[in-house]
């Protein structure tokens, strides 16, 4: 993070004679606290400055260091009552953070009997005030599923460094059909929920708007409602498997090991979405016609990468025959979005009806 540190050197003069002059203790408040390096802004620095003689003078400011070239200080002279004085720090926009360091002095008339002379007490403490480059930013993930069933719901947080107590305020600047802020909208975080798939990649902006003291931050966060839309095969591995006893084949498991990813509207692999299935066998124009079971079901979750592993394998009684032809339909749903995969196993290959379009 970058930080602003406001140096102010103070220190005292002890005068020898009957007159002891000392700068005292001093304390150095800025309002607001936290200045943005990038912005232009202002800051009120109030000193109190204590001396023993309870003597008022006049408080001079001058910027030794500043990351700004024009950051400057007015009144740069003030004329302290009670010891207490305050003056404006003016900052302008800087890449950068840094330290604003300022000399100070003041000065007080002293009597020796009926002559006042003026004299400039340079001052030697040492008091820091912490101006820090406020920074805001959203934490989350840059896409959100839309299901048909159970929607899955995001949080998206509000970062700000350093933390303050200042106030959030959440808008959907752009995709308003698209998704929906869930509960209030002025806490550090927010729920969304996804009502219609994106158009476009990041076609859903949503700002944060984050005020402290007269600082007003603005930061956006783009979304992606992900819809599942397409199945396709990477493989397929056929499979025909006796089971035997002895010399015997008591069964035949036929089908195969397809291995299958699950895309978006935007054709991306989609990961951690649920699915099901449900595979009725034509049993009326297969062969042979004792199997086992019907009809089958499952589910299951796909991968990270969007994969998922589709094992449509039908157990015979005994041998499958040369003229093995079964037929079946396999129902699938992923994220509530149905499809429809037309199998037909035979005795030496697997056939399928992949891509598969869901529905809306």
């Amino acid at each position: 993070k970058s930080l602003f540190i406001l140096v102010i050197l103070f220190g005292s003069l002890t005068i020898t004679g009957n007159r002891v002059l000392a700068c005292g203790a001093l304390e150095l408040k800025a309002n607001p606290q936290y200045l943005n390096a990038n912005k232009k802004a202002t800051s009120t620095i109030s000193a109190i400055f204590g001396n023993q003689d309870g003597v008022d003078g006049i408080l001079n400011f001058e910027i030794v260091q500043s990351p700004s070239s024009t950051d400057r200080i007015s009144p740069a002279s003030v004329s302290t009552v009670g010891g207490l004085a305050s003056t404006t720090l003016y900052h302008d926009p800087s890449e950068t953070g840094g330290v604003i360091l300022i000399r100070a002095s003041i000065t007080v008339n002293i009597n020796f009997g009926s002559v006042e002379y003026p004299m400039i007490i340079p001052c030697t403490f040492v008091q820091t005030v912490p101006v820090y480059t406020v920074k805001a930013e959203i934490n989350g993930p840059d896409s959100i599923s839309l299901f048909k069933t159970n929607t899955p719901k995001i949080t998206l947080n509000a970062v700000i460094d350093p933390p303050g107590n200042g106030t959030y305020s959440w808008d959907v600047v752009n995709g308003s059909d698209k998704i929906q802020i869930i509960g209030d909208k002025t806490k550090d975080n927010i729920q969304i929920k996804a009502i219609n798939k994106s158009t476009a990649k990041n076609d859903v902006d949503i700002k944060l708007t984050y005020k402290i003291n007269s600082q007003l931050l603005e930061v956006h966060h783009l979304l992606t409602v992900r819809k599942p839309t397409k199945l396709t095969r990477e493989n397929t591995q056929f499979i025909r498997h006796e089971v035997k006893v002895g010399r015997i084949t008591i069964a035949t498991q036929i089908g195969g090991l397809i291995s299958c990813t699950l895309h978006d509207q935007f054709g991306d692999p989609m990961g951690g979405v649920p699915g099901n299935e449900v595979v009725t066998i034509d049993r009326k124009n297969s062969i042979p016609k004792k199997f086992i079971p019907i009809p089958i079901t499952g589910s299951i979750v796909t991968l990270s990468n969007g994969s998922y592993g589709d094992v449509p394998v039908v157990t015979l009684v005994g041998k499958a025959p040369l003229n093995t032809h079964i037929a079946a339909a396999q129902q699938l749903r992923f994220g509530g979005y149905a499809g429809r995969n037309n199998f037909l196993i035979t005795y030496s290959n697997l056939a399928d009806s992949y891509p598969i379009q869901l529905g809306n």
